[in-house]
């Protein structure tokens, strides 16, 4: 969730986001994102559209990283359809999840 480098804008430029799934991807498992600012990340050696943010989306994924929260992501989306979320910028502040793992 988020590749921007900051919240709230479309900048992806020395974004940690790009890196973190860029070193994911190297290590096998299937990743995708969802950014309402970014419809393409074509860098690090990814070639990714975003993809839409819905209950099935969250649901079949393993694992929803929170990397750059933006204003209008629907936190309350990921904590009732996600089995596990990181959340690297404490954006979800647990909400009673279990389900939470902040940074």
């Amino acid at each position: 969730m988020g590749v921007t480098y900051k919240p709230d804008v479309g900048d992806i430029r020395e974004s940690a986001a790009i890196e973190v799934l860029a070193k994911l991807a190297r290590k096998g498992p299937q990743v995708s994102y969802h950014d309402p600012f970014v419809d393409r990340v074509d860098e690090h050696g990814l070639n990714l559209t975003s993809v839409a943010l819905d209950a099935p989306a969250v649901t079949n994924a393993d694992c929803v990283a929170l990397l750059t929260p933006h204003g209008q992501t629907d936190l309350g989306l990921l904590v009732e359809h996600a089995s596990l979320i990181f959340d690297a910028r404490n954006a979800i502040q647990r909400r009673g999840s279990s389900t939470v793992i902040v940074l």
